[in-house]
């Protein structure tokens, strides 16, 4: 009986060895013989190609917060890209400011502009479009909002109408707190 047994375990043993080649085998001999497109093939890349593919696009930027009185602002665009670590290019921008009064918001709109994100500053060109809750409008095609103090000012033309009221002005100043409105240049008025 333990001859038997002895021989059993000696046939055990060496189909084991024979086992362990042939998983050895498969797993790293095998595959190289096999070319199969269904597996995933990690490619070294170096890291110039990296820097070139990366992006710094950024898809529906959103600024909001509150002015130094808790007014709040929004301003979102449609895309925008990181300059640096302070300046992001925007395009197809809209916004919201809470300037005056409980319930006064002015609305804003621009195809192109730059936030400087340490300044709290904006800058719009390109069909920049403010309208407020009274029917007012303003077209220009630049303007630089300082969002954190409620404060604008442009050196482009500008024209504004609304409520029978029309004005013309080659430049306009909005001060701190979005209170006094300085038109300057060749300013023309229009009541009815």
């Amino acid at each position: 009986m333990s001859k038997r047994y002895s021989s059993i375990i000696k046939l055990i043993k060496s189909s084991l060895g024979i086992l362990v080649i042939l998983l050895l085998f498969s797993i790293l001999v095998l595959p190289l013989i096999l070319k199969n497109n269904d597996r995933v093939n990690l490619n070294r890349v170096d890291n110039t190609t990296i820097k070139h593919e990366a992006s710094n696009e950024i898809i529906n930027p959103n600024l909001h917060g509150q002015d130094k009185n808790g007014r709040p602002y929004l301003i979102k665009a449609k895309s925008g890209s990181k300059i640096n670590d302070n300046t992001i290019k925007l395009s197809g921008i809209t916004g919201k400011l809470k300037i005056e009064g409980e319930h006064k918001y002015y609305a804003l709109s621009a195809r192109n502009g730059e936030s400087k994100q340490n300044s709290d500053l904006i800058q719009l060109y390109g069909d920049v479009v403010l309208s407020n809750q009274d029917g007012y409008s303003a077209h220009t095609e630049e303007v630089a909002i300082k969002y954190g103090e409620a404060s604008a000012s442009n050196n482009s033309p500008i024209h504004i109408e609304g409520n029978g009221l029309w004005l013309n002005a080659q430049s306009f100043e909005v001060l701190p707190g979005a209170n006094t409105y300085i038109f300057k240049g060749n300013v023309i008025v229009i009541i009815e």
